[in-house]
């Protein structure tokens, strides 16, 4: 028996397959595609010397039948295969039918998986948190599925239990895309007892604009007034005054449909924009039109930027509407049209104008001068707040002020209720319009990055090096001094490291403002180990001096200053020099001695070790992923135990979380998020003293001003010091679990006294989280040293803490577990985090994961 291929009577057959589906009702072309390659398949393996015939065709009569139909032809071909590759001849074009399918839906389901990870984590990118999402978790017993380890301790690596996860196949119409709240990860949450809330929430309010117009007030006020706001009143002139009093007057629906309007692109904006976020924006039109900050009246100039505002339809519209007669149905017409008939008279010029404000839902310009001091009294406002990632300040602040919340951060001692303190970063007009023109600056090296524009990013730098030069000759040490040097370390930052990228821009001129930034010790000194290792990389690979970039290690090394992460960096980047001399042949005296002094600074052992060969318990998973892998999204990983017919898919955490549910029942997934929460909850009183000199000026802060800096466990280390060390006498007097009992009750209360505020407490990964369970497994010390840990240098060990932490509330044990592919090892500044917290009585353990495609 001789296997047929598929024939020209074949292709026939399936071509009649394909003639007689559509003339059922309504038939899915995925129906007549699957029933397609059904009956090719079947012609292709099952024929023999006398043809068998082809296999009856099924009536499709009901959408279940349609569903059975699609899933069996799912089951019995496999996705690889498609018809145009079994007719070689291209006429049936179908390859795609069900892989696209497959795709679309691997692909949601990666971007859910990523978010719920990044959200948990604190990204930027993904603010709100994705649905079923909780702190804590308990996971499916372990005897659910059959799964793959081995466990060894040290280097030795002992003991090993074989196994392979039990994936059944599952069509995707019955499959669920449940996350890890099905099964394992922090989505299932059954705390019992975990910190009660009693009373309603309070509702949201605009308190933030609230503020900003208290600050306005405090800006409009007559110079030499008093009061703690007094230095406002130099920053704007008489006139300047009267139009932000002017902005006083608004009502708060005005005024936040006026700072939406500074967000949106173009010279003209369309009342239906905002519609959805604002009901009465015609309402809020008209008053800021009275106030002077918007105009609707345009002229034939401006007939074309309102008319582009409208849809092809809407202004098919107006014309018919006005009885015009504009030929061909094209929107150039139609706007050739309407302008012919705006420049024949006043009267028709009116009533085009009303039509067109009609159709548009109100259409407005905002005026040039308004909105100057209205941004620049944000800019003022924003020198108190965190940096954005893109660097856009005026954003950030205008985003602020549109979010409502519940209550504000009042900084612990200040005396009688109300807001926090509101004081001008800035004492000189001067000063104010200097920190404006940095901040529009670095909005326009982000466009031009964004456009990989580098001669113009180029441009930028060149003109902010010159100006930051000449800004450290100022001998001052003012508060505005420095926000404004730090804001230009910022800029250049960000320029250098986009002109390290251009392959157009020369190396000395990517270098330049790298060499600038490392020359002072003033501004912005917490990226500095960063500054060093981007110019040693362009010193060894675009420049070739190996010299030079071995000795600039060399001083920061020796400096001492930098710590945890930032000192890993530079270490490691210390190893690629040394290896780059070493494969150029050292031979030079004076280089050999360069890299002998390098080499004496770094720690005994020469790389990373990989994670077998510390001393941490290693374990091996064997997970199932789905295929491909998408660039800056995790990667999905499949779950289905056994006795159960939904998947689930997890992110490789939470598939880590899965392998231990049955010795630790409850994690978190968050790389310390939550701990960081806990951390300031309990030292709240020392983070948020009002007593640290220069670090609260606006009430809409939620952090100090001096966070992540070298000078905040300074500032605050005597105060922070008593409140953990009578954590730790508490240990010692009454026990650890007593201690563990009073510190949740101190925690539970402040959580419930403090909720929502903002401040950087995760409020919503503390939401069902049983306080108490957790200090009594992981015990008060290991927190303690946490937290100390923390606050030391936050900027240089934040990073490298272990992606989980599980507990077992039954026998009150925790373990920390890094997560790591078949490919990774720890990281330095990983290592020492679980060193640390093994020193501290800790159980570490590193996970490894197998990955087995799906």
């Amino acid at each position: 028996m001789v296997a047929a291929s598929p024939t020209h009577h074949d292709m026939k057959e399936c071509r009649v397959v394909l003639e007689r589906l559509p003339q059922r009702p309504h038939p899915p072309a995925q129906v007549a595609v699957r029933e397609c390659r059904v009956v090719l398949q079947r012609m292709d393996g099952g024929a023999v010397q006398g043809r068998a015939a082809p296999p009856p065709l099924r009536v499709l009569r009901s959408a279940t039948s349609r569903r059975n139909t699609i899933r069996k032809a799912r089951t019995s071909a496999p996705s690889s295969i498609t018809v145009r590759k079994q007719t070689e001849t291209g006429r049936l074009r179908s390859s795609a039918g069900y892989s696209l399918r497959e795709r679309l839906f691997n692909k949601s389901v990666v971007m859910e998986v990523t978010r719920r990870s990044c959200w948990r984590r604190g990204r930027t990118r993904w603010r709100r948190p994705p649905p079923q999402t909780g702190a804590s978790a308990r996971v499916a017993d372990q005897d659910q599925e059959e799964q793959s380890c081995s466990v060894g301790g040290g280097a030795g690596g002992a003991g090993s239990e074989t196994g392979e996860d039990e994936h059944g196949a599952a069509d995707s119409a019955s499959t669920s895309t449940s996350t890890a709240s099905t099964n394992t990860t922090s989505n299932n949450t059954t705390s019992s007892t975990a910190n009660p809330q009693t009373g309603p929430e309070p509702s949201p309010q605009r308190l933030r604009l609230l503020c900003f117009k208290i600050t306005i007030q405090a800006m409009v006020r007559a110079s030499g007034g008093g009061g703690a706001a007094s230095g406002f009143g130099e920053l704007f002139a008489d006139y300047e005054k009267d139009v932000l009093r002017s902005w006083l007057k608004l009502s708060d629906g005005a005024a936040t449909t006026y700072l939406r309007l500074l967000g949106l692109r173009g010279p003209w904006v369309r009342g239906s924009a905002l519609a959805a976020v604002s009901p009465r924006v015609r309402d809020h039109f008209a008053e800021l039109e009275r106030t002077g900050f918007v105009s609707n009246a345009f002229t034939h100039c401006d007939l074309s930027d309102v008319l582009a505002l409208l849809r092809a339809d809407e202004m098919e519209q107006v014309a018919v509407s006005l009885g015009v007669e504009f030929g061909r149905r094209t929107k150039l017409a139609m706007v050739r049209a309407l302008g012919r008939l705006h420049a024949s008279s006043t009267e028709q010029a009116l009533l085009l104008q009303d039509r067109v404000r009609g159709v548009l839902g109100g259409c407005v310009r905002v005026l040039a001068v308004p909105r100057e001091l209205v941004e620049r009294a944000l800019l003022a406002v924003a020198a108190w707040l965190p940096v954005p990632r893109d660097g856009d300040r005026l954003r950030a602040a205008r985003t602020l002020l549109l979010q409502n919340c519940v209550r504000l951060l009042v900084p612990e001692g200040l005396p009688g209720p109300g807001p926090g303190p509101s004081q001008s970063m800035f004492t000189t007009r001067q000063q104010l319009l200097q920190w404006e023109a940095v901040a529009n600056k670095r909005v326009s090296l982000a466009k031009a990055i964004a456009s990989g524009r580098s001669t113009e990013v180029l441009t930028i730098a060149t003109k902010a090096l010159t100006d930051f030069r000449k800004h450290l000759e100022s001998d001052t040490t003012t508060p505005a001094v420095i926000a404004i040097g730090t804001a230009m370390a910022e800029l250049l930052d960000a320029a250098s490291e986009a002109l390290i990228k251009y392959a157009d821009v020369e190396a000395a001129a990517a270098a330049a403002p790298l060499r600038a930034l490392l020359e002072q010790g003033q501004f912005g000194q917490e990226r500095r180990a960063a500054w060093a290792v981007h110019l040693a990389t362009v010193l060894q690979a675009r420049l070739g001096d190996h010299q030079r970039a071995a000795e600039l290690l060399i001083r920061e090394l020796e400096d001492g200053g930098h710590r945890g992460a930032q000192r890993c960096r530079l270490e490691e980047r210390a190893r690629t020099v040394l290896r780059g001399a070493r494969r150029q042949g050292l031979g030079q005296r004076l280089l050999d001695e360069t890299c002998a002094r390098l080499e004496a600074l770094l720690p005994a052992s020469p790389e990373p070790a990989p994670a077998p060969e510390k001393d941490f318990r290693t374990v091996t998973v064997r997970a199932t992923a789905l295929p491909g892998s998408v660039r800056g999204m995790k990667r999905v990983f499949v779950s289905r135990p056994r006795g159960q017919q939904r998947r689930s898919y997890l992110s490789v955490e939470e598939r880590v979380m899965l392998h231990f549910a049955g010795e630790y029942p409850r994690g978190l997934d968050d790389e310390g998020e939550t701990l960081v929460s806990l951390a300031v909850l309990a030292l709240w009183g020392a983070v948020y003293d009002a007593e640290v000199s220069g670090a609260w000026g606006s009430p809409l802060q939620d952090r100090p001003l001096d966070w992540a800096t070298d000078s905040f466990w300074v500032a605050r280390h005597l105060l922070m010091e008593q409140r953990l060390q009578d954590m730790e006498r508490r240990v010692q007097v009454v026990g650890k679990e007593a201690a563990s009992r009073a510190l949740a009750a101190h925690l539970s209360e402040a959580l419930h006294a403090r909720k929502w505020t903002p401040s950087l407490v995760r409020w919503d990964l503390l939401q069902g989280l049983n306080i108490e369970e957790l200090l009594k497994c992981l015990t008060v010390p290991v927190f303690v040293a946490i937290c100390r840990r923390f606050f030391l240098d936050f900027h240089a060990n934040r990073s490298g803490f272990p992606d989980l932490l599980l507990w077992n509330p039954d026998n009150c044990t925790s373990l920390f577990v890094d997560v790591k592919g078949p490919r990774d090892n720890l990281s330095a500044h990983q290592a020492q985090w679980l060193e640390f917290l093994q020193s501290h009585g800790a159980k570490v353990a590193v996970a490894v994961v197998q990955v087995h495609m799906r």
